[in-house]
């Protein structure tokens, strides 16, 4: 697609909010199947504190690990490191190791099974369907600017032509970024697990040349 082809305004506002879209879909992306993911993992785990339960959310700040697949937390008080690596393993986290000095706990992310990545592969599909979605009511706002504009006169029934035209255009063009963006991550994510499905065959031709 050429943006300099998008003359008129309605294409041209649908254009940039796709951007914006496959920009979010990218940040997105970048958590699916990340260590710091896991931090979900980590908000409903308590330790008791005073005979009152704490999260360990509420003790610690959780960052993502310097070491490959990794957390780090920053617990606030030396006294609660015991008790937050107790309840860490016992929550399943088996590689836990902890520096009094430094106040933290690092945890070492075990490789996800097959289980956990066709799980993650159902969050990519979700998030594909999620960012069309997106794209679509985009286009139908500016669809929409477009319509109003034509019955109050504000551009002629040829301009309207070329602009809805340019709309299509603009759509199928992010669509397409969004599914390699999807079938990539995907590929990343699933490694030897990878099975092609519906387009991905024809997609992973178009992958080779992308710069995303």
């Amino acid at each position: 697609m050429n943006e300099e082809e998008l003359t008129d305004s309605y294409s041209q506002e649908a254009n940039e909010n796709m951007k914006v879209a496959i920009e979010s879909l990218k940040t997105t992306l970048t958590q699916v199947g990340s260590a710091d993911a896991y931090k979900n993992a980590l908000f409903g785990l308590k330790i008791m504190v005073d005979k009152k339960p704490r999260r360990i959310t509420d003790v610690a700040n959780v960052e993502p690990g310097l070491k490959p697949r990794s957390l780090d937390l920053m617990v606030y008080s030396r006294d609660f490191i015991p008790l937050v690596v107790e309840e860490i393993k016992i929550a399943g986290f088996k590689n836990v190791t902890s520096d009094i000095e430094l106040q933290r706990v690092t945890i070492i992310v075990p490789p996800p099974t097959l289980e956990d990545l066709e799980r993650i592969e159902d969050d990519l599909d979700r998030v594909a369907r999620s960012t069309v979605s997106n794209l679509t009511r985009i286009k139908a706002n500016s669809g929409q600017r477009l319509k109003a504009g034509l019955e109050n006169e504000y551009i002629e029934v040829a301009e309207a032509g070329k602009a809805r035209k340019n709309l299509d255009e603009t759509i199928e063009h992010y669509v397409q970024i969004a599914k390699l963006h999807i079938l990539k991550k995907r590929m990343e994510v699933m490694g030897k697990y990878f099975q092609p499905k519906n387009d991905d065959e024809q997609m992973m031709k178009k992958l080779k040349n992308f710069k995303g």
